[in-house]
């Protein structure tokens, strides 16, 4: 719950599974102290916890759930961050606008985000998915609510004050300052 990455697969009837050694992964991680490493130190007031959920259904036998991140301002959706085919330290991802435009020249890869070369079809959860962004957002100056689709279902991720401690190298820096002036700050 503190931190980004740690996400491990259990499947017990697996002949693969070690409990010992998962356990041991998971106790190196509670140790971690993400938000020093990130410059994101809320995180580091977050009392560190396990958690353990069902895991959803993989789309066709894929590898991963396609991620649905929506940037927010003031419960006012503004674009979409498409993340596609993760595997470790690999994901390709897209930005869109709310109406499913494929915004060009928002995006850059790197070792980490490569940037699809196709366009993806929007989810089919896409205006339900802005709502309750624009709902979760209202009152914050800024944040990203991130979705996913799995079984026909839409789920809830999580809400994000401070994607990558704003050092967001997949974004070009023009579409950053795009995104920047869209933050109205309190007086």
């Amino acid at each position: 719950n503190h931190d980004s990455g740690s996400t491990v697969l259990v499947d017990k009837s697996s002949p693969d599974f070690e409990r010992d050694s998962i356990c041991k992964t998971l106790e190196r991680k509670l140790k971690r102290r993400f938000g020093y490493v990130n410059g994101e130190f809320f995180y580091d007031r977050i009392p560190r916890r396990i958690l353990a959920e069902t895991l959803l259904p993989l789309p066709g036998g894929g590898d991963s759930i396609p991620d649905y991140k929506i940037w927010c301002f003031d419960g006012r959706p503004y674009c979409i961050w498409a993340c596609v085919n993760r595997k470790a330290g690999h994901v390709e991802v897209r930005t869109y606008g709310t109406d499913w435009t494929p915004i060009e020249g928002a995006d850059v890869s790197t070792e980490h985000y490569h940037t699809l070369d196709r366009p993806l079809p929007p989810p089919a959860h896409l205006s339900e998915m802005l709502e309750a962004a624009a709902r979760l957002s209202k009152g914050f100056p800024e944040v990203r609510v991130d979705f996913y689709e799995a079984g026909g279902r839409l789920y809830f991720g999580e809400m994000t004050f401070s994607a990558y401690g704003g050092k967001m190298d997949f974004h070009t820096p023009q579409f950053l300052l795009e995104l920047g002036g869209q933050c109205k700050l309190p007086l």
